[in-house]
């Protein structure tokens, strides 16, 4: 089988394909079957009248009626002879119940006929005509029930001229007075070109296929794009996407592979972050462990140095848990901090003792930290992590502020919400840089040789969004950076 063919013919195999294929069968069943019930819940009290009614049966019974009255009964004969196969039959009785075409008629047509032509009112479904030449013809049109079958009329009888009728072309129509399709005790055999049945069923088996296998291509193609793309995400590949191979489609599809792509890029962007993260910290890591090995070969050197190694150590072995400690901190931000309870606090009271610590430190640097603000700022949630988010900010200003300078903080409470600026008088970051700074373990490149490790910033952000809040970063026009942290607050319930 060549390849081009190949996924056309499994796509024959798969279930998606048969299942279309019969719900499209059972719907026109269904459809079948529900109109043949409607039909048969409201014909079947019409099909037992021994005579047809309505307004087509009363315009023809009209005409028929002006027919006979302004001609003759062969003029009738012939328009009968016409409308034969083609509109309900008129029947025209004489008192002798013969029938103007000598067809077949029951008796029970003709009493009920004659009971509606004898009495009173005007009956739209009966005409009683009477002649110059004494004959009375009552014309009607019997039930379904009660009319002879199509194409077995036992005689045709001959026009005036002896001849059957003819056609436009001179010749008798169909080789006989009836219409075409019938012959003298002949049932209907179909009119020339007529299809078949059994080609009316094969075509739409034919359509019922190409319909069903159409349908079952345009959904089966997109989930085949899908189940690749999972496939692919399962083995590592998370640069997958899929959306683009869906074309030009505007439907659920498209709209599942882009959700697809999202979720893709979340993973990617999430299992990177990782990875740097162990990366970066593997390397901040690396450095005290480097040198508590090199204190410990020094003491074993040289034994006398021993108190000065201690202190080298302390030092490092602090620095080592500091930088845990920030870890594990940024780690459980990440996860959400599963099974914490939270609390209600005063934001403004907290930073009123972190501006306090904060003084005191700034003041051994020669630099100066200056607070605007005041009031009361009620929240619910985590107090020492937003603490701590604000002493980092505040602790990276005092570190980045010139000698002299001071830090300016400021709170305001506004709308619902809170918001806290710390400004310094450093040398500011690169526009491009101001929402890397909050990444973990980043380090400017302007700066790459500053103490810490990058995390309080990161730690930062993490522990402000985990509140609903934001924070930003920007560089001010008179030099220096402005770090923003807005929050909402909690309502305060009023004393009953």
């Amino acid at each position: 089988m060549p390849a081009a063919l190949w996924p056309r013919a499994s796509l024959l195999r798969r279930s998606l394909f048969w299942k279309i294929l019969l719900a499209f069968w059972l719907t026109l069943l269904l459809a079948g079957v529900g109109a043949g019930l409607v039909v048969w819940w409201h014909i079947p009290k019409h099909e037992h009248q021994p005579l047809s009614g309505g307004p087509r049966t009363a315009l023809l019974l009209h005409m028929a009626e002006s027919v006979l009255v302004h001609g003759d009964e062969t003029t009738l004969r012939r328009i009968l002879i016409d409308w034969s196969g083609r509109e309900a039959p008129i029947f025209a009785v004489d008192e002798q119940n013969r029938e103007l075409l000598g067809r077949k008629v029951e008796p029970e047509a003709i009493a009920a006929a004659r009971q509606l032509a004898t009495g009173k009112g005007d009956d739209a479904r009966v005409r009683s005509v009477t002649l110059s030449s004494e004959h009375t013809y009552v014309l009607f049109v019997p039930g379904h029930e009660f009319r002879p079958r199509i194409g077995l009329l036992p005689f045709m009888p001959p026009l005036p001229d002896g001849n059957f009728r003819r056609g436009d072309d001179g010749r008798p129509r169909d080789g006989h007075g009836g219409p075409p399709g019938f012959e003298r005790g002949d049932k209907f055999r179909g009119g020339p070109g007529l299809p078949l049945p059994w080609v009316h069923v094969l075509a739409g088996i034919l359509a019922s296929l190409a319909f069903s296998a159409g349908l079952a291509w345009y959904v089966a193609k997109p989930i085949g794009h899908l189940r690749q793309a999972f496939r692919a995400v399962s083995a590592g590949k998370l640069n997958t996407r899929v959306r683009a191979r869906m074309g030009r489609r505007r439907d659920e599809f498209s709209d599942l592979a882009q959700d697809f792509d999202s979720m893709t890029g979340q993973l990617e962007a999430l299992i990177g972050a990782q990875r740097r993260l162990l990366h970066d910290i593997s390397h901040e890591l690396r450095s005290p462990l480097a040198r508590l090995q090199a204190a410990i070969g020094l003491v074993r050197q040289n034994p006398q140095q021993l108190d000065a190694t201690l202190d080298r150590l302390e030092r490092e072995v602090t620095r080592l848990d500091e930088l845990v400690d920030e870890v594990l901190t940024l780690a459980r931000l990440d996860s959400g901090l599963p099974g914490v309870s939270s609390q209600s606090f005063d934001l403004l009271a907290l930073l009123d003792e972190v501006i306090g610590d904060a003084q005191f430190e700034a003041e051994s640097l020669h630099k100066c930290v200056r607070y605007r603000g005041g009031g009361e700022a009620h929240m619910h949630g985590r107090a020492d992590l937003l603490m701590r988010a604000v002493e980092n900010i505040v602790r990276n200003a005092i570190r980045y502020t010139p000698e002299s300078q001071c830090v300016e903080v400021e709170s305001q409470c506004q709308g619902g919400q809170v918001r806290i600026s710390v400004s310094d008088h450093g040398p500011g970051v690169a526009d491009s840089e101001l929402d890397a700074i909050f990444q973990p373990f980043y380090r400017s490149p302007s700066n790459p040789t500053g103490t810490g490790y990058g995390l309080g910033l990161a730690i930062a952000r993490r522990a402000v969004e985990s509140h609903g809040g934001q924070i930003v970063a920007r560089n001010r026009p008179e030099g220096g950076l402005r770090v923003e942290i807005t929050l909402p607050l909690t309502p305060v319930a009023e004393p009953h």
